[in-house]
């Protein structure tokens, strides 16, 4: 799974990438969660990309920033940064206790938990490994750490199907090496075929 400006996930089945009928499978992030949720670039309403991602959370932050609806502390680092709102603003507020920056990383790690929920309920994986760089532990407990508490106390029969959370050693370069893998893999088929 990653996890930055959008959600997406790759789904392996007995060692094989699943593409689905259509190669398509994996589009995680555009999994409805909320009926007549916020407006997602897919045009759906209530995508978990919408509630969860990074750009979702910073989003909620500007808006609220906008109509008035922040404590003093986030309103001022803000207005420091020139009215912009980035990962590293909301993380200085969550570092100078901003309840407003903590609320809203809470309710998207909550919205994440909700989607795991869902994987584990439909796929029941041995292991969800995670691709998401958080710069601080603070903002990585309050996200990560809510949803996979959400999670783990919400999956249906959870007691005995919660998957080993595992994190990505690749960092940036996950999606390169996973086409990467891709590529080879498709060439070794081809390789083997022609024997």
């Amino acid at each position: 799974m990653t996890i930055g400006l959008g959600v997406g996930i790759s789904v392996m089945v007995g060692g094989e990438l699943y593409q689905g009928r259509n190669r398509l499978a994996g589009e995680f992030g555009h999994t409805v969660i909320m009926a007549d949720g916020p407006l997602c670039k897919c045009g759906n309403r209530g995508c978990l990309e919408s509630l969860a991602s990074m750009s979702a959370m910073l989003e909620r932050v500007k808006q609220a920033y906008l109509q008035g609806d922040v404590d003093e502390t986030l309103a001022r680092l803000i207005a420091e940064n020139q009215g912009r709102v980035s990962l590293d603003t909301v993380i200085a507020a969550l570092l100078a206790e901003s309840s407003t920056a903590s609320k809203t990383v809470t309710e998207a790690g909550r919205y994440l938990g909700i989607g795991l929920v869902n994987l584990v309920n439909i796929f029941d994986p041995d292991a969800i490994v995670l691709d998401v760089s958080l710069p601080q532990p603070l903002l990585y407990k309050l996200y990560l750490g809510t949803a996979i508490d959400y999670m783990q106390s919400h999956a249906l029969y959870s007691e005995r199907r919660i998957p080993a959370i595992l994190h990505s050693k690749f960092g940036d370069n996950a999606r390169l090496v996973g086409a990467t893998a891709r590529v080879c893999a498709e060439l070794l088929k081809l390789w083997s075929a022609s024997d």
